[in-house]
């Protein structure tokens, strides 16, 4: 493994800002292969629910969404494909 440090000197062109070559270093690790974002919500109304049991709410969240994304992706009427995702929680 290189240090994070060498791979930004590596491509580093004069005047081009950190931030700017940290997004070309993450663009060159990224698969060749299509990939979506996707973001499921839930509304304002559940926060209560939310509050009070969130292991089982988020986890119905979680579940559903990817219950959602793996029937469309694998559907030959949508995607057709073999899916996989990496989920993250983000709560405030």
């Amino acid at each position: 493994s290189v240090p994070p440090n060498t791979l930004l000197e590596s491509v580093k062109e004069p005047g081009q800002p950190l931030k700017e070559m940290w997004a070309i270093q993450q663009e060159e690790q990224l698969l060749p292969v299509p990939y979506f974002h996707v973001v499921f919500t839930l509304p304002h109304e559940l926060n209560g629910l939310c509050m009070h049991n969130p292991r089982f709410m988020y986890g119905l969240l979680l579940e559903a969404g990817w219950h959602t994304l793996n029937s469309f992706g694998s559907s030959p009427k949508w995607l057709g494909a073999r899916t996989a995702a990496t989920i993250v929680l983000h709560t405030p």
